[in-house]
């Protein structure tokens, strides 16, 4: 109980007119295990529309398993000397740390402990400078936030990854990777989210966000270079653009839910969504293990196989039926998190097993797949 925190409310949850008004009582507190799924297929969604009393439908989002988030105290973890503000830490993905500030008035990022935000495999404490604001309150429609924050790290010669920057017409000394986060949020609509297992009332907060990132070299005493071009897959590096769309409401310490979408909009990637409840059936953020789930099982003529935690490579998954024999088979490259979409209506009615094998030909998982027909 003494980790918890109380936070004031800073105005009615509802203005007259039914706009709710999303106060700090939607902020988690430390202690607090937060559920969520998420749909990487998600179908026949629109999260387009803006403005007043709208009414999003996504309650035909699926997934497997729910994820499970601790709010633990920053001073549980010994990197909390770097973040001395800080009083609550996330585990963000394998590996890698958030340190936060929660206050009453907005959730505040300042920085990382773990692996780089590159993901190049180095163990680094990061900053952002200034610190990054995920979230505030009270939080209105129609209310409009710019933010900009840059975390800078450097990597001496011999830290550097084998081969990562082999490219370089030279040898540096020294790598500097500076990011730039230009973040622009506006609340452009209220209404009615419908999700799996609930219905609730929101504010719908559109972020943009523009992250570019910079690689220069250094070499003895000269100036630093930009080499961001030199490099073979500056392509995904330079300017990133991403919009997302969350849906606050009081009834809840996170999201309802996020939708992720391309910087053009043009693609909804993934949404991020409130799990019912807590359940047998979860994985812990940052300590999932490799696996496959195939869902909905029993499945009649489509079944989603999710692809959890791997690292890069080639895979290939076999459907196999009860005497051992493969009825269907296809190789995909996976690097973490990968779902398809599985047309199966050419199996007949009955048991099966699915099986994941890597490059080696070791077997990752394999487990059971029941077939109906109507």
């Amino acid at each position: 109980m003494k980790y918890f925190l109380f936070f004031l409310a800073f105005s009615l949850p509802f203005l007259s007119d039914g706009q709710p008004v999303i106060t700090s009582k939607s902020f988690p507190s430390i202690g607090d295990t937060l559920y969520t799924h998420i749909d990487y297929l998600p179908n026949n969604i629109r999260i387009q529309e803006a403005g007043k009393s709208n009414r999003w439908d996504f309650s035909t989002l699926q997934s497997p398993f729910a994820r499970q988030m601790d709010i633990l105290p920053a001073n549980f973890f010994a990197e909390h000397k770097y973040f001395p503000k800080a009083n609550a830490a996330v585990m963000l993905k394998e590996d890698q740390l958030g340190f936060y500030l929660i206050g009453q008035r907005s959730i505040t990022l300042l920085g990382m402990a773990g692996d780089d935000p590159l993901e190049l495999g180095l163990n680094q404490i990061t900053y952002f400078d200034p610190p990054l604001i995920e979230r505030r309150a009270p939080l209105r429609y129609q209310d409009g936030y710019q933010s900009e924050s840059i975390v800078s790290y450097r990597l001496a010669l011999e830290d550097l990854p084998k081969n990562e920057f082999s490219e370089l017409p030279f040898t540096p000394d020294s790598i500097r990777i500076t990011l730039t986060y230009d973040r622009q949020d506006y609340v452009d609509g209220w209404g009615t989210l419908l999700i799996p297992g609930g219905i609730y009332d929101v504010l719908r907060e559109r972020r943009q966000e523009a992250r570019t990132i910079q690689i220069e070299a250094r070499v003895g005493r000269l100036p630093w270079q930009n080499v961001t071009d030199l490099l073979s897959d500056s392509k995904n590096l330079g300017n990133q653009y991403t919009i997302s769309y969350y849906y606050h409401s009081n009834e809840s310490k996170n999201p309802i839910a996020i939708a992720y979408m391309d910087g053009e909009e043009k693609q909804l990637l993934n949404i991020n969504y409130k799990a019912r409840s807590s359940s047998s059936n979860v994985q812990e953020v940052g300590k999932a293990k490799p696996a496959i789930y195939a869902y909905p099982n029993p499945a009649i003529v489509n079944a989603r196989f999710e692809f959890t935690n791997l690292p890069p490579g080639n895979y290939k998954l076999v459907i196999l039926n009860i005497l051992g024999l493969e009825e269907w088979s296809k190789t995909y490259y996976i690097d973490g998190h990968r779902t398809e979409k599985i047309n199966i209506a050419g199996l007949r009615k009955g048991s099966y097993l699915y099986s994941l094998i890597d490059e080696r030909g070791k077997t990752i998982s394999t487990k059971r797949l029941i077939v109906i027909k109507p």
